[in-house]
């Protein structure tokens, strides 16, 4: 989201000519993103979300007894997924700014907030 191309591109389409092409709800978002995209802490919650994705495909990898057949992932309380979850937790808890973003993105449904 902090992309500059990302927010030239959203500027653009919530502007005049553009913006007459796009439905309400996508406006609405567009405006509500890229204002998120402006916090200081935007960057660091977009850093934390790779970070959880990457560790989610490494046990998968590593672990694929973890994958159930219905796709849900059981996922062993030792692991390093779970270590690295718990410090992105607390450093969400511990941060005003971070927890603002990842309450927001939760709150537009782009992101389930992880100390929710």
């Amino acid at each position: 989201m902090a992309d500059p191309e990302y927010k030239r591109g959203v500027k653009e389409f919530t502007q005049p000519p553009l913006n007459a092409m796009l439905p309400a709800e996508y406006k609405k978002m567009f405006k509500n993103c890229y204002e998120l995209s402006n916090h200081p802490k935007a960057m660091d919650a977009i850093k934390m979300m790779n970070m959880r994705k990457a560790a989610k495909q490494r046990l998968m990898t590593i672990h694929p007894e973890c994958v159930h057949p219905n796709g849900a992932i059981e996922v062993p309380l030792d692991s390093e997924f779970m270590r690295l979850q718990e410090n992105i937790e607390n450093k969400i808890r511990g941060d005003e700014g971070l927890a603002f973003v990842f309450k927001r993105l939760d709150e537009l449904g782009l992101y389930v907030n992880p100390i929710k």
